[in-house]
């Protein structure tokens, strides 16, 4: 029997900034992008997570400090 292989596809700092954000969203919305990691100390991840819920799409989202933002 043949292996069954998945390649996934992170985009990394989903909230970072609007624009990151929306890149991130079309990507997935094209299934391109199939998990992203939400920078949860930006002033811009509550927005981020907002249009995520919206796109109600499957993509998975993670989520991680930086430790070196000023916010």
């Amino acid at each position: 029997m043949k292996a069954t292989r998945q390649l996934l596809v992170i985009a990394d700092d989903i909230g970072i900034g609007p624009s990151t954000t929306a890149g991130i969203l079309q990507l997935a919305s094209h299934g391109i992008v199939t998990g992203s990691v939400l920078l949860v100390n930006s002033p811009h991840a509550s927005d981020a997570l907002r249009q995520w819920r919206q796109l109600g799409s499957t993509l998975d989202i993670g989520w991680h400090p930086n430790l070196s933002l000023d916010s």
